[in-house]
C-alpha cells in the first residue's frame, strides 16, 4: 500500500478522513452506457434461466477486453441491480469479470491475452480456489501441477462449487507445485485451464445461486502450457489476494442490490396488506423494521461506493478496506433478508422467486471468498499489522532503552498526534454530535486493541474470540464514517432541510451500530468464553445434544 488506508488507522484509534472527505460524487454520465441495461432489468421478471444466458441476453458477455476502461463504480453498480433482479446472474458476471478476466489483464503474459482475443466464440471464466477439505485454509490445497520436462505442467486434483463451472470455457486454477503432504511450503501457483480433455465439471445441485453453474471440477492429468502460468511461478497466493480482494467490493455491491430489492418490495407489501382496519405498515413494529432496513441500505451503499471509488481514484484496492465491506455486506444482508422474512409471514414460501430464495441467494453469495469466521481473524490480524510490529519493537524496548530510542519516539508521537487530531464536522449539530461519537468509539477501539496485545502479545494471532469482537468494532466503525462523510456531503449539496431525511437515517443507523461497538468492546474484558467453550466441548464428546425430558 502506497496510501493510508482509513480502516488501519481506526484500529490504531484515529479518524482519517482523508479519503473518506468530501464523499465522492460519483456523476451520472458515466452511467450512461449502463441505461439500456437498467431499463430492461427494471420491466423483467426473476429468472431461473442460466446466468450464461441471461448475460448474453442482455449482451453482457463478450470478445475479452484486457485493455478496456476501469470505472469500479459504475460496474459495480450494474452487478448492483443485476443482483436484485438475478443473484445467480450477478455473481456469474463478478467471477467472469473480476475473478477472471481482470486477473488475467494483470497477471497474464502477452502471448497468452493475445490468444485469448483472437480465439473464435466469446470466453467465460472462472475461478477455482476453493477443496472440499481445507475450505479457507489455502496452504492445505490438494490440487497438484506436477512440473514436465518441456516446461509445460499436468494439473490433478478437484476443486468444489466452482462458479460458472458448468457453462466456462477457461479456468484460472491454483494448484501447489510441491506434492502434497511433501512437507514443503506449497509454492502455490495459479495456471489457465481451457476445457478440453482432462477436463470435467460435475454440476452441484443447490437451492441458493441456482443459475450460476456452480460445479465441482476435476483435473485428471490435463496438460498446460508453460505460458498459462498466471503472474509469477509459486506467487499464486498474490494472485488470490488481490483478484478476491477486488472481488469483495463487488460481492458488497451485488448483497446490496439483494437487500434494496427486498426492502422495495417489502414496503410495497406493506402498503398494500391490510389488517384490523388500516395497512400494515401504520404498525409500530413494522415502521421499526422498515426504518431498521432502510438505515442498513444506507450504510450498506455507503461504505461499498466509498471504498470503490477510493480504489478507482488510487489504482489501489485496500486488502482490510475490502474484507470491510464484505463483512459488513454480509451483516446487512442477514439483519435485512431476516426482517423481510419477517415481514413476509407465509408468503415467503410461497415461490422459488420469493422471500426464500432471496434469503438463500443473499446469503450464498456473502460466502464466495470465504466464511465470516475466517474473514474476521483476517480483518484483525491484518489491519493490526503496524499496532502488532509496533508492540513487539515497544516489547524489546523496554529491555534495551537506549537501542530503541525510534519506536519509543514513535509511540510517543502517535499519542501526540492521537490526542491532537479532534475529528469533528461544523456547522450541523446533529452530524457533529455524531462525529464527536464515532472519534470517542475510535479511540475506545485503539485502547482495546493496545491492550489486546499487551495481554496477549503474538499469541492474539490464535485468540479468535478477540479477532471477532474487533474486527466487529471496526467494521460498523467504518461504515459509520461512511455515512456520516455521505450525510455531510447531502448536507452541504441540498441544505438542512433537503438532507434532513438521510441525516435521521444516518443517526438512527448509528445509533443502532454503537450499541454494537460498545457490546463488543465491552466483551473484551468481561466475557463467557472459556465457558462457551467448555460448553461446546463436551457437545463434540458426546456427538450431539446431552439432555432429554425423559
Amino acid at each position: 500500500m502506497t496510501r493510508p488506508s482509513f480502516v488501519r488507522e481506526l484500529f490504531m484509534g484515529r479518524v482519517d478522513g482523508t479519503d473518506v472527505f468530501p464523499f465522492p460524487l460519483l456523476g451520472t454520465g458515466r452511467f450512461q452506457q449502463l441505461q439500456e441495461v437498467f431499463a430492461q432489468l427494471r420491466h423483467a421478471s426473476p429468472t431461473a434461466a442460466r446466468a450464461d444466458e441471461v448475460l448474453t441476453s442482455l449482451g453482457l458477455l463478450g470478445k475479452v477486453d484486457f485493455e478496456g476502461p476501469r470505472f469500479l463504480p459504475a460496474r459495480a453498480r450494474l452487478v448492483q441491480q443485476l443482483a436484485g433482479y438475478d443473484s445467480s446472474s450477478a455473481v456469474s458476471l463478478l467471477a467472469h469479470e473480476v475473478l477472471g478476466q481482470r486477473a488475467l489483464s494483470r497477471w497474464a503474459p502477452d502471448s497468452l491475452k493475445a490468444r485469448l482475443r483472437e480465439r473464435p466464440g466469446v470466453p467465460i471464466f472462472a475461478f477455482a480456489l476453493t477443496e472440499a477439505s481445507p475450505g479457507s485454509d489455502v496452504a492445505q490445497l490438494l490440487t497438484h501441477a506436477e512440473p514436465l520436462e518441456d516446461g509445460r505442467f499436468r494439473l490433478f486434483g478437484s476443486k468444489s462449487w466452482v462458479t460458472n463451472a458448468v457453462f466456462a470455457t477457461h479456468f484460472i486454477v491454483v494448484a501447489r507445485t510441491v506434492p502434497p503432504h511433501a512437507g514443503d511450503k506449497p509454492r502455490l501457483t495459479a495456471f489457465l485451464v481451457e476445457r478440453g480433455p482432462g477436463v470435467h465439471v460435475t454440476p452441484r445441485g443447490s437451492s441458493a445461486l441456482p443459475g450460476a453453474g456452480i460445479g465441482e471440477l476435476t483435473l485428471d492429468g490435463v496438460e498446460v502450457p508453460a505460458d498459462h502460468v498466471v503472474g509469477d511461478f509459486g506467487k499464486g497466493f498474490r494472485v488470490v489476494m488481490e483478484g478476491l480482494s477486488e472481488a469483495r467490493l463487488f460481492i458488497g455491491a451485488a448483497a446490496l442490490g439483494v437487500c434494496i430489492q427486498a426492502v422495495n418490495d417489502t414496503i410495497l407489501r406493506m402498503r398494500a396488506r391490510r389488517a384490523f382496519g388500516r395497512s400494515m405498515g401504520q404498525f409500530p413494529s413494522v415502521r421499526e423494521r422498515v426504518s431498521g432496513m432502510l438505515a442498513e441500505c444506507l450504510a450498506a451503499e455507503s461504505l461499498v461506493y466509498l471504498c470503490l471509488s477510493i480504489a478507482d481514484r488510487t489504482r489501489e484496492v485496500d486488502l482490510v478496506e475490502s474484507a470491510v465491506v464484505r463483512l459488513s455486506a454480509s451483516r446487512s444482508v442477514a439483519r435485512v433478508l431476516d426482517s423481510v422474512w419477517e415481514l413476509s409471514g407465509a408468503q415467503a414460501f410461497e415461490s422459488d422467486a420469493g422471500a426464500l430464495r432471496r434469503w438463500a441467494d443473499g446469503r450464498a453469495l456473502c460466502l464466495l471468498d470465504g466464511s465470516d469466521f475466517a474473514l474476521e481473524s483476517y480483518v484483525t490480524l491484518e489491519g493490526t499489522r503496524v499496532p502488532r510490529s509496533r508492540a513487539e519493537r515497544l516489547t524489546d524496548a523496554m529491555a534495551h532503552p537506549l537501542a530503541s530510542i525510534d519506536v519509543l519516539g514513535e509511540v510517543a508521537l502517535d499519542e501526540v498526534r492521537r490526542r491532537l487530531d479532534k475529528f469533528s464536522l461544523p456547522g450541523d449539530p446533529q452530524l457533529e454530535e455524531l462525529a464527536e461519537r464515532l472519534r470517542a468509539l475510535t479511540e475506545q477501539l485503539g485502547d482495546a486493541v493496545r491492550r489486546q496485545l499487551r495481554r496477549y502479545g503474538s499469541e492474539i494471532v490464535e485468540m479468535q474470540h478477540v479477532q471477532r469482537r474487533l474486527a466487529s468494532a471496526v467494521t460498523d466503525l467504518a461504515a459509520w464514517l461512511a455515512v456520516l462523510s455521505r450525510a455531510q456531503r447531502e448536507r452541504v449539496e441540498h441544505g438542512e432541510a433537503g438532507s434532513r431525511r438521510m441525516t435521521e437515517l444516518a443517526t438512527a443507523w448509528c445509533h443502532t451500530a454503537e450499541g454494537r461497538i460498545t457490546r463488543a468492546l465491552r466483551e473484551l474484558e468481561s466475557n463467557q468464553d472459556e465457558l462457551r467453550d467448555r460448553v461446546a466441548m463436551r457437545a463434540y464428546s458426546d456427538a450431539g445434544y446431552p439432555f432429554d425430558v425423559f
